[in-house]
């Protein structure tokens, strides 16, 4: 389930905030943490997108592709 994923994010960026980490280290904890939340919400999100029957004024049938199409710009902080 991802609506949970955006929480777990900033969950894990907060408690970075709290450490004193080198950017290498923080890159590592978000690989190793972040990356696997990211790859999980935007799977869920094309996954609803292809098997949900959603209106196009449903928020959702709006607010995913626009996600999906900055998938790559959203991905930075993982890199």
């Amino acid at each position: 389930m991802a609506p949970g994923c955006i929480g777990a994010l900033y969950g894990h960026e907060a408690k970075l905030r709290t450490q004193v980490l080198s950017p290498a280290e923080q890159l590592a904890y978000r690989g190793e943490f972040a990356k696997p939340i990211v790859e999980t919400f935007f799977a869920w999100l094309a996954r609803t997108l292809r098997e949900q029957v959603l209106l196009p004024s449903n928020p959702f049938t709006q607010a995913a592709p626009y996600a999906l199409e900055r998938e790559a710009a959203l991905r930075v902080f993982l890199e």
